[in-house]
């Protein structure tokens, strides 16, 4: 993969379809993010982690069979692991610090807090643009026009 031209690969774990569906349009319409996949429940989530290595797992913890809390203690075990945002409609500041402390990232309540998940994710697009042309600016590497 070319890491110049790599999105931000994100991955959707919840169980609400509209939920994803609503995430996924957002996300699409950032420059520098893409949605490689959606899951309804933890078992298929981590196996998207597993296909995708996604840089960014947004993630329910109400989620069939496993909780995404679950899910989140497995993912933070893998080498790399993604930035993984917990976005629930759970507004408890002990399950957030529970989060938390298993390795979550972020975490935020979906009435309240859902366009938290598109700023981390378009300000992750946008490091990793700055980053790129630094590196490439203190390397004297070429600009590339692409025209």
């Amino acid at each position: 993969m070319n890491i110049v031209n790599s999105p931000i690969r994100v991955v959707l774990v919840d169980d609400a379809v509209v939920v994803r569906e609503r995430i996924a349009s957002f996300l699409s319409v950032l420059v520098g993010v893409e949605v490689v996949g959606q899951a309804g429940d933890a078992l298929a989530g981590l196996a998207l982690v597993h296909e995708h290595q996604p840089d960014v797992l947004v993630l329910d913890i109400g989620l069939p069979g496993q909780s995404g809390i679950e899910l989140l203690e497995v993912v933070k075990q893998l080498k790399p692991s993604p930035l993984v945002i917990m976005l629930t409609n759970y507004d408890d500041a002990k399950l957030r610090e529970k989060c938390l402390q298993l390795g979550a990232d972020f975490y935020f309540h979906k009435p309240a807090e859902f366009e938290k998940t598109l700023d981390v994710c378009q300000e992750l697009a946008a490091i990793r643009a700055h980053v790129i042309a630094a590196a490439k600016k203190s390397l004297g590497y070429p600009d590339q026009d692409p025209s």
